[in-house]
């Protein structure tokens, strides 16, 4: 966006608004047809799309959320050691290091009793 310019700029974000548009007008239509069962919007694109385009989406989607946690823990550890008065280890890497282990180990824990308790 920064080397496009004001009119591209504008342009990508009306096509960024238009997809947006047809996808919360799809999601609305699907999920009027019944109620959200348990997976959520795996659900929805398995239901709307079949099982064997469903299944690669459902793959793709649980490996980005994947990644999205490992960045969210990655960045509450960054500002965690930022905020920090000492370091634990004598390095802020290492820290950063420890304290990505021990929030895991915590979302691991609540991942394996499950969410039903939590919220």
């Amino acid at each position: 966006v920064g080397q496009a310019g004001i009119l591209l700029t504008l342009v990508i974000i009306f096509i960024s608004n238009v997809v947006t548009t047809i996808t919360t007008l799809s999601m609305s239509a699907i999920c009027t047809n019944g109620a959200v069962k348990a997976g959520g919007a795996y659900y929805l694109i398995s239901r709307s799309l079949g099982p064997r385009v469903g299944g690669p989406i459902g793959v793709m989607f649980s490996l980005g959320q994947a990644v999205a946690v490992a960045l969210y823990v990655i960045g509450f550890c960054e500002t965690v050691v930022l905020l920090s008065s000492d370091p634990v280890t004598g390095d802020d890497l290492n820290d950063i290091r420890v304290f990505g282990i021990m929030v895991v180990t915590v979302l691991l824990i609540m991942a394996y009793i499950g969410t039903g308790w939590v919220i």
